[in-house]
């Protein structure tokens, strides 16, 4: 015969999912209580609450050592990380492209005053910035040209294939950059991403570091 407690066990195996929510319910409507009982007990059992201390920091240090040893990993398996993740990302495009949706459902939902407010600080942002015009965007490809021989990105100094080109702005607009030629350039899409709003001192400062 199987005895009570295994048939709970087993039960409980079978419906996790329903326990969890009921879990977290009953903690939800039952806070006080069970922090009030929780006081109760340590100070009933100080010596079993030092022991149970005394392992967890033990434990503690055993994590703490794998978490080194997995960054290590991590740091020397550089490229097998990025071959694993390219092919992950290909195999689940699907799965990636409807968690992202769903998460900037989400967001928008939670965060919907600041999304409001970026929105009026970059409108108003480009049009201090002036007009940025096509003859402007002639004068930099051909500045671009004229100083490296072919049209190379300015960041990485590399030169760039066709359909990777895109205009950057040394200062960014979201940092009161303008749109004159001065402050323009070209770069990589890979490369004007990883900039982002940082200023070319900048991004040349953690350009030295990562090299380093």
């Amino acid at each position: 015969m199987i005895s009570k407690a295994k048939k709970l066990k087993l039960w409980k195996e079978l419906n996790k999912d329903h326990c969890l929510r009921y879990d977290k319910e009953y903690r939800k409507t039952h806070h006080k209580s069970i922090r009030a009982n929780a006081a109760r007990y340590r100070l009933k059992n100080l010596e079993k609450e030092r022991l149970r201390k005394k392992i967890y920091m033990r434990d503690y240090s055993k994590r703490q050592t794998s978490i080194e040893k997995e960054i290590a990993w991590r740091l020397n398996n550089v490229k097998k990380l990025k071959t694993y993740r390219i092919k992950h990302n290909k195999k689940n495009i699907e799965k990636i492209r409807n968690y992202q949706r769903a998460y900037r459902k989400r967001y928008t939902k939670k965060n919907i005053e600041k999304i409001r407010n970026f929105r009026r600080i970059y409108k108003y942002n480009l049009k201090k910035a002036g007009k940025l015009t096509i003859q402007t965007i002639q004068k930099v490809y051909e500045s671009n040209i004229k100083k490296y021989g072919t049209l190379t990105c300015y960041l990485c100094l590399k030169p760039i294939n066709f359909g990777q080109d895109s205009l950057e702005h040394k200062q960014p607009l979201s940092r009161n950059g303008t749109n004159e030629c001065k402050n323009l350039d070209i770069a990589h899409r890979s490369c004007n991403s990883k900039k982002h709003c940082k200023t070319l001192q900048e991004w040349k400062e953690g350009f030295k570091t990562n090299a380093e």
